[in-house]
């Protein structure tokens, strides 16, 4: 399995997912510290702000201080309702970023959070292009107002600095069925495509295997293509709209369906199995050979 990070967009379709494990968020806003053995001391400040969501409902969010000189020590707060958030830290310089707790509910893609940006503090107009974290300075004692974790719309390739939910980074897995036009199913490479970078994870499977699965995905969007092995041209055949049709000669769209992948869950019943796409039809990507 090879390599992967991250994208922004709603939920368009359904997505069908095993088992959702998700810890509770606690009442009302109640900070939680949680670093490597670290406490909020008596030089704790507060940051505070409002939240918001580009969607009809708040959902619950964890606002996730990071120390910008150890990103592995955090503090964050869940809110289960209402739209702003206090949180206690320790004097210090950190990045804000906001998380949906739930984010199937929420209806969010992996990977999709808000940060107290660049954007943020210029007004989050068009002419505000600069996505990068901005920097909060707290003093002991100090409450620091205004840090709005409001920058839902960072494009990938914009996230400058920032961090997944430290709370909610299990790897996850894509599993399906296999199938080839002949009477027996050659060995082939699945792959997984991370769509907003150029990272990949694959697996190889035997002869007439009927079932893969991908372990070890991090949360992201995927497309999933399954290419022979033998030979010099490694036909491929990928999880297209020509197989959620129905794999008829009515169904014309060979464009392969993002599969998303969320942390610690199975996203199941991806059958790459499309193998009538020319390359006229759609651009697949290339068979890769690491």
């Amino acid at each position: 399995m090879n390599n992967r990070r991250n994208g922004l967009f709603l939920i368009g379709g359904m997505v069908l997912i095993m088992v959702f494990l998700l810890t509770g968020c606690s009442n009302g806003g109640t900070p939680t510290e949680v670093t490597g053995g670290s406490q909020v001391g008596s030089d704790a400040g507060t940051i505070t702000g409002e939240l918001s969501y580009p969607g009809e409902t708040m959902p619950s969010q964890r606002v996730v201080a990071f120390d910008i000189t150890d990103p592995t020590i955090y503090y964050y707060v869940e809110i289960a309702d209402g739209g702003s958030y206090s949180l206690d830290v320790p004097a210090g310089m950190y990045v804000v970023s906001a998380y949906p707790i739930d984010p199937i509910s929420a209806g969010a893609a992996p990977g999709f959070w808000a940060g107290y940006s660049k954007a943020v503090a210029c007004g989050l107009t068009a002419d505000c292009t600069d996505h990068g974290l901005k920097p909060v300075s707290v003093e002991a004692g100090e409450v620091v107002t205004g840090i709005d974790t409001a920058d839902w719309y960072a494009e990938a390739g914009q996230v400058n600095g920032w961090l997944s939910d430290p709370m909610n980074n299990d790897l996850g897995s894509i599993t399906g069925s296999l199938g080839y036009p002949s009477e027996s199913i050659p060995p082939l490479r699945v792959v997984a495509f991370d769509v907003n970078s150029d990272e990949f994870f694959y697996t190889d499977t035997a002869l007439n295997q009927t079932e893969f699965i991908l372990t070890g995905i991090p949360s992201g969007t995927y497309q999933v293509v399954a290419y022979v092995l033998e030979g010099d041209t490694h036909l491929g055949g990928g999880y297209s709209n020509f197989v959620t049709c129905g794999l008829s000669v009515d169904c014309t769209d060979h464009n392969l369906i993002d599969v998303l992948v969320y942390p610690g869950l199975e996203t199941f019943n991806i059958n790459p199995v499309d193998w009538y796409a020319l390359p006229t039809d759609a651009r697949w990507p290339a068979f890769p050979n690491p």
